[in-house]
């Protein structure tokens, strides 16, 4: 005659339902006949709670299950082959076009005093039917903008020379000031800096179309010697643009690779503050490069990603990117401090995660989580929790 199973030794097993068409009974939480009521209050409390933590963060799952390429920054091609193409998710019932009722949209007609040209036209003086058109008063006002032809100004400057009566010495006629020494004038070089970098152009399509549009016929060669005296014209006003990152009160800044010509050592590094944006590229991405941007300790707040090149920055005047809080794992803890996964300095992965984000906890109806958020959001790079998990995390900070 076998005894009755210990609760305690975890070995037993519940005994099966009389009742076949039943739910199969949960099995015993070992232990929890010999505890006290309080304590049992205790365990129902903690068991609500992570069952409150676990609902949220499957809701958090669930947001994630539904992202694609058209409400994220996902690729298409990650949206799987049961999405369909973006016209099939784009169609729609209605005709195409502007619907029934749209207010119209149309071009403001410019004032007459702002008009090149304007050219009257007469009715027909005799009607089909054969009685005469009264003209009236009111036209309706038609404008067509247009490009005019463009060709290319060429001036020509003959120096001329001259011999001294006297010594023998010969002179020559300078140039008028602001002419250039090459046959490219300042318009010119303008045009070709903005076709080359705001464009993107290559130097062979430059130069086709000055040739298709201007007609003028410039070597591969004389437009790239255009864009380094572009480069040097504007020498002086970037560097004073760059001097000025240290004083800027905020300052955004981020770095990213930039193969071009068959190398990838090459990093634009972008600096924005509210007044002022400075794009520069250079072979490196050390924190000598931080220092040479906006100086050793920056007067405002710099707001940037978890890279290290940016942790001598004072914890006072260094904001973390919101962006990277969410995207790498950081949660909000009920208080309103900042934590990470299951320990502080590390990364929050899916399967080590205890509590869910700011957002899911507002979505769960956690108001009080969610204005915690708010409150200490703005001043999280100052808050004692940051300071400390930036030491504890100084490895991959």
């Amino acid at each position: 005659m076998s005894s009755a199973p210990d609760p305690l030794d975890g070995q037993g097993s519940p005994a099966p339902s009389a009742d076949a068409g039943a739910s199969p009974a949960l099995p015993p939480i070992p232990g929890l006949e010999l505890l006290t009521l309080p304590q049992c209050r205790d365990v129902i409390g903690r068991l609500a709670a992570e069952n409150d933590d676990l609902r949220s963060l499957v809701a958090v799952l669930q947001e994630r299950l539904k992202l694609d390429s058209t409400n994220s920054s996902k690729p298409p091609s990650s949206d799987g082959p049961g999405r369909g193409n973006r016209v099939q998710r784009r169609a729609s019932k209605r005709a195409r076009g502007a619907q029934k009722g749209h207010k119209g949209s149309f071009r403001a007609l410019l004032d007459q005093s702002k008009v090149d040209q304007i050219i009257d036209c007469a009715p027909p003086s005799v009607c089909e039917c054969g009685a005469a058109v009264l003209a009236e008063i009111e036209p309706l006002r038609h404008q067509v903008f247009d490009v005019p032809p463009v060709r290319a100004q060429v001036n020509e400057y003959r120096l001329f020379s001259g011999c001294c009566s006297g010594c023998g010495k010969k002179h020559r006629a300078p140039l008028p000031p602001g002419v250039p020494a090459g046959q490219i004038g300042p318009r010119a070089l303008a045009l070709i800096g903005t076709l080359g970098t705001h464009y993107h152009l290559t130097q062979f399509k430059i130069r086709d179309l000055l040739a298709q549009m201007v007609g003028v016929d410039f070597s591969v060669g004389a437009i790239s010697q255009a864009h380094g005296k572009v480069a040097q014209a504007l020498a002086k006003p970037v560097d004073e643009a760059t001097d000025s990152l240290a004083a800027a009160p905020v300052l955004n800044m981020d770095e990213t690779r930039y193969p071009r010509e068959g190398t990838s050592g090459n990093w634009v590094w972008g600096a924005v503050s509210p007044k002022l944006a400075v794009y520069t590229v250079l072979p490196s991405r050390a924190r000598y490069v931080i220092d040479s941007l906006i100086g050793e300790q920056p007067q405002g707040i710099v707001v940037s990603d978890r890279y290290a090149g940016y942790a001598h920055i004072a914890p006072e005047r260094r904001q973390l990117c919101w962006s990277h809080y969410l995207g790498c794992g950081f949660i909000l803890g009920s208080g309103g401090e900042l934590e990470a996964g299951s320990g502080a300095g590390r990364r929050a992965t899916p399967d080590k995660a205890s509590l869910p984000t700011a957002r899911s906890r507002m979505r769960a109806g956690r108001p009080s989580a969610a204005k915690a958020w708010r409150e200490r959001a703005p001043s999280l790079h100052a808050s004692r929790s940051f300071r400390a998990h930036r030491a504890s995390s100084a490895g991959w900070w």
